[in-house]
């Protein structure tokens, strides 16, 4: 039985400010005469428009109980697993909170440390360029001056260019020409005089046996002496000179190579 001051589940759901269009009011009875004749009326007959609204409203009415049971459960539904949710993830939040600031600066002091060796790094390339660049121009400045007027210095001769140097070795290498000219020379002589020795003493063997013959053993033996004594010297000159030769040989190659 219906009580008359209840609201209406229409009038519930749907106040009279928000009442949609074409919904019938609170004061309208739904169990009137009228409501059960405008739903009993078939299709094709003069209340088919009273009909359809019917349904429009029936259609309305289900879908906005369903829409506010609906999101009323799901919102208890969703602030209750918000609610467990927030006491589950609360220690699982902070774990990560702790290991993102434990990573962080992990992760900084890392790169400090990387930050700090490459620039040592370059610091010590830098180093090492310059010295590069110092020996590369010393190099291109050496090798753009004159070889003739590069000055070189040394323990065992007077500094002085490379110039200066092969004149006093070439006037050193003339005089040892001179002298083995004058060497030459002499020897000669002695070969000269050691023939006529000889062809004396050729001589003096055939002739027949005199008092002179102990001279003529004697004066043998002083040119045979004499021979020897003047090719020692002469050898031990050469030996001299080719030593002299060789050490100015030395001495040049050095200076050019310093």
């Amino acid at each position: 039985m219906a009580h008359p001051n209840r609201p209406s589940l229409m009038s519930r759901l749907f106040p009279p400010e928000d009442r949609p269009a074409g919904r019938l009011s609170s004061t309208e009875d739904p169990s009137s005469s009228t409501l059960f004749s405008a739903e009993k009326a078939p299709f094709g007959s003069s209340s088919s428009a009273s009909f359809q609204d019917e349904s429009i409203r029936r259609n309305n009415l289900y879908q906005a109980c369903f829409a506010s049971f609906s999101n009323t459960a799901a919102q208890d539904r969703l602030q209750q697993d918000r609610a467990v949710e927030g006491d589950i993830l609360t220690p699982l939040k902070k774990a990560f909170a702790e290991e993102a600031v434990e990573l962080h600066t992990s992760t900084r002091n890392k790169l400090l440390e990387a930050q700090q060796d490459i620039n040592s790094k370059i610091f010590d390339f830098e180093t090492l360029t310059s010295s590069i660049t110092s020996a590369v121009d010393d190099i291109y400045a050496n090798l753009s001056y004159p070889t003739s007027a590069s000055l070189c210095s040394s323990d065992n001769f007077p500094s002085a260019t490379v110039a200066t140097h092969l004149a006093s070795a070439k006037a050193q290498l003339e005089e040892a020409k001179k002298q083995l000219c004058d060497l030459q020379d002499e020897w000669e002589d002695n070969v000269r005089l050691e023939r006529g020795l000889r062809k004396e003493l050729a001589s003096a063997e055939k002739a027949p046996w005199n008092a002179d013959h102990p001279r003529m053993i004697e004066l043998k033996e002083r040119i045979k002496q004499l021979v020897l004594d003047n090719t020692q010297a002469l050898d031990e000159i050469e030996d001299t000179y080719k030593e002299e030769v060789q050490a100015e040989r030395m001495k040049i190659m050095q200076a050019m190579l310093d």
